[in-house]
């Protein structure tokens, strides 16, 4: 059996690309898979299901590019990309836990304090960014400028898009999975909001 040749597309490339981007279906872009990164990004990475499994795979080495070719460099960079993955994970769930521990429901839960809706307004301010409330203000018709001041955000990404008869399609996202623990996905067309998408991690 004829030996595998390497991809010139990198390993290294690709999983930055999955780690912080993998969402939006940017590492299928990448690899070449244009139909299943145009899924993966409608889907928002499948609603964080399909980003992991991408993650996990890529990381064992099982990822190929479009032409079923292995990746570059995976040898040379897999254990420093496996040991940065699990920091972000152990980090992220020391800072939810975190989150718990200070909550009012962690509170209400071990010292049977008084019910969440009797607290002040103040103690119920939280660090992470409130996606329901900048979900809510969006609405079509409004401008790119006028979603990042609804929703307090630059816009994380973008990309464009030109529909034969439709014209200029951009798609944003706003808000970041592993920071926000939320994001917003807009669709624009002609300049104007056409649809938008919201998905919590």
């Amino acid at each position: 059996m004829e030996k595998t040749t390497h991809s010139d597309k990198s390993f290294l490339a690709a999983w930055l690309l999955s780690l912080l981007l993998g969402v939006l279906g940017v590492d299928r872009f990448y690899l070449g898979k244009i139909g299943t990164g145009i899924l993966k990004l409608v889907t928002v990475g499948g609603i964080g299901i399909w980003y992991l499994v991408d993650l996990i795979i890529l990381l064992a080495g099982g990822t190929r590019d479009k032409q079923g070719k292995k990746l570059a460099d995976y040898d040379k960079y897999k254990v420093m990309a496996i040991v940065v993955t699990l920091v972000i994970i152990v980090l992220g769930g020391i800072t939810r836990g975190a989150t718990w521990e200070n909550s009012p429901a962690a509170d209400q839960n071990t010292n049977n304090a008084a019910p969440v809706e009797d607290k002040p307004a103040e103690e119920e301010k939280s660090a992470k960014w409130d996606v329901e409330a900048a979900y809510a203000k969006i609405e079509n018709g409004m401008t790119k400028a006028q979603v990042e001041e609804a929703t307090e955000k630059k816009s994380e990404s973008c990309t464009e898009s030109e529909i034969e008869g439709l014209g200029k399609s951009e798609t944003c996202t706003y808000g970041n999975a592993f920071i926000d623990k939320a994001t917003i996905i807009v669709t624009y067309s002609q300049d104007a909001v056409s649809s938008k998408s919201k998905s919590t991690y």
